[in-house]
């Protein structure tokens, strides 16, 4: 017997990622990041500023976010 499995899916970096998508598009702070992908400001918070410390994302002393040199690299890498 063939069992079928369900592809394995991480609700939070589905949410990083949509977080990436939405600075991507022009969101910079976390009250439109939030807004524009339906997750809570406080747990927007917490992954913008994991992927500010993994360099995906760079924050400004004002509090805005865009996108950072991390995916530059990548995108250079995938080049």
């Amino acid at each position: 017997m063939v069992v079928a499995t369900k592809p394995v899916s991480s609700q939070t970096l589905i949410r990083g990622l949509d977080i990436i998508e939405v600075v991507a598009s022009g969101a910079c702070d976390l009250t439109e990041i939030s807004r524009q992908t339906g997750i809570s400001y406080s747990t927007s918070h917490r992954i913008a500023s994991a992927l500010v410390a993994r360099n995906y994302l760079r924050k400004e002393n004002s509090g805005l976010f865009h996108l950072g040199r991390k995916l530059i690299e990548l995108g250079f890498n995938a080049y």
